[in-house]
């Protein structure tokens, strides 16, 4: 099923091939949604990063239970907007993003997905927050006494 997704998601007919993966009516984090408007969701994502490749790292299944790691790569080519952060205008710069999901298959269709995506990396790398650095966050010995 993952490597079904995987595919879909690195074609030219995400939309379509997402709704065929998805129940009509499925669980996104806890809350029902419609498939559609989790494709919806999506679309600011494809629309700034046209080159949006998913890499399935690893998958681990029980049952109809699925937990999986990916990592998104793509070239920041358009406006990324936000509604709560503003707009990041394209910066040309290459984006890798981990990502973790979480799902739930029954007759051969995800009917509930719970997924992590490392957003402070991602806005970061739009440049919608700056990239604070591992030197920002821990004090300085001197700043520490």
């Amino acid at each position: 099923m993952l490597r079904r997704l995987e595919a879909v998601l690195n074609s030219d007919q995400v939309d379509a091939g997402l709704l065929d993966l998805l129940a009509p009516a499925l669980t996104y984090n806890g809350q029902p949604l419609a498939a559609g408007t989790l494709v919806a969701v999506r679309a600011p994502l494809w629309a700034a990063v046209p080159d949006l490749h998913w890499q399935l790292d690893d998958v681990l299944t029980e049952g109809t239970a699925i937990a999986s790691r990916w990592t998104i790569r793509g070239t920041h080519l358009a406006d990324f907007p936000h509604p709560v952060l503003n707009t990041a205008p394209a910066t040309g710069q290459t984006l890798r993003v981990p990502y973790m999901l979480f799902c739930r298959i029954e007759q051969g269709r995800i009917v509930a997905v719970w997924d992590l995506v490392d957003r402070l990396t991602l806005f970061q790398q739009v440049r919608i927050l700056p990239n604070l650095g591992l030197g920002d966050l821990v004090p300085t010995r001197a700043e520490a006494s």
